[in-house]
């Protein structure tokens, strides 16, 4: 809902499909993510609304009988399993510092897309085995994450859950 809010309609527009959406049909919040992907992949749910890329990949992998519709207008892409934290106090700073500057490498980055089936945003990192849906193409629109994206959605989910409330009485 945030992506639509924020990139595609705006926050009204959103609201109201959010609304509409949960008062016409048979809304689960589902808050586990792999068995959100899952209930789709077993026929228990028609749909599923921003499933988790990792899960969905991994069901994508496995030939799960689904399949993913994306928004024309483009694309939000986080971070995800791609995203690394480094403690303040390390115990050995320049071991650190070797293996992210490793990571970053495309070296690194192929085993790391590899490994996760996600693309790396690195161009000079082949493809080949990721599921064409993770694959941004020349012209498309892309939405990365970032501090006011990550606000916002902080705000629409304190709005979803007022909307989800509302219809649940």
């Amino acid at each position: 809902m945030s992506h639509l809010a924020a990139h595609i309609w705006d926050l009204e527009a959103a609201k109201d499909f959010l609304s509409q959406l949960v008062k016409q049909q048979d809304v689960v919040i589902q808050r586990d993510n792999r068995i959100h992907v899952e209930s789709v992949a077993r026929g228990k749910f028609a749909v599923g609304l921003a499933p988790n890329p990792d899960n969905l990949a991994s069901f994508l992998n496995l030939k799960a009988p689904i399949d993913v519709v994306l928004v024309p207008k483009g694309s939000f892409v986080t971070p995800a399993a791609g995203a690394f934290a480094v403690p303040r106090k390390l115990a050995h700073p320049n071991a650190a510092t070797v293996f992210i500057n490793w990571l970053l490498t495309q070296e690194g980055q192929q085993i790391f897309a590899d490994s996760f089936g996600s693309p790396s945003m690195r161009l000079d990192v082949s493809t080949k085995g990721i599921n064409e849906v993770f694959i941004a193409h020349p012209g498309e629109n892309i939405f990365t994450d970032n501090e006011a994206s990550i606000l916002f959605r902080g705000k629409m989910r304190g709005i979803a859950k007022e909307i989800i409330q509302k219809a649940d009485k």
